[in-house]
């Protein structure tokens, strides 16, 4: 639930602030709503080539920061807190140092670049990019590449 419910608050609050922020900033409201959305996700680069620059603008880019870093941290929060994260080790048997050694250094990086490859894959397929374009799905920092349809941001955001 909290993998539905923590993406639609974010895609609502990016709705509403990304609203207000264009009204402050004489924006047309996607760009509000892209700049909002690619800050609350963390994104390194943003997906309009605006910034806010009235002073109302720039308190308000700063409450969005702010607000960001407590969403996530509370997402995170609450994703720890699952049954099936306190669950993992027992049911993975990862009592052992070998065991829970081998899990943290190849079976989590396993599975988050086959997380990534999965979403490189429907951002390549809804940017019409080739699969490796897009560091098969890994972080903005790795590529100066951004999506350029809303279907295409919409899943970075996500």
């Amino acid at each position: 639930m909290c993998f539905v419910v923590a993406p639609a608050i974010c895609l609502f609050l990016s709705l509403v602030l990304g609203w207000i922020l264009s009204a402050v900033e004489d924006w047309e409201f996607s760009e509000g709503f892209w700049y909002v959305s690619a800050k609350m996700a963390g994104m390194r680069n943003p997906f309009v080539a605006k910034s806010p620059k009235s002073t109302h603008g720039v308190i308000w880019d700063l409450f969005i920061s702010v607000l960001g870093i407590v969403f996530s941290s509370t997402v995170v929060g609450m994703a720890g807190m699952l049954a099936f994260v306190s669950n993992l080790p027992e049911k993975l048997q990862l009592g052992t140092l070998r065991r829970g050694v081998l899990a943290l250094f190849v079976g989590v990086p396993i599975c988050i670049c086959a997380t990534c490859f999965v979403s490189g894959a429907f951002m390549a397929w809804a940017e019409e990019w080739s699969l490796l374009g897009t560091t098969c799905g890994l972080g903005n920092p790795l590529t100066t590449v951004n999506p350029a349809e809303w279907d295409g941001r919409l899943l970075a955001v996500i």
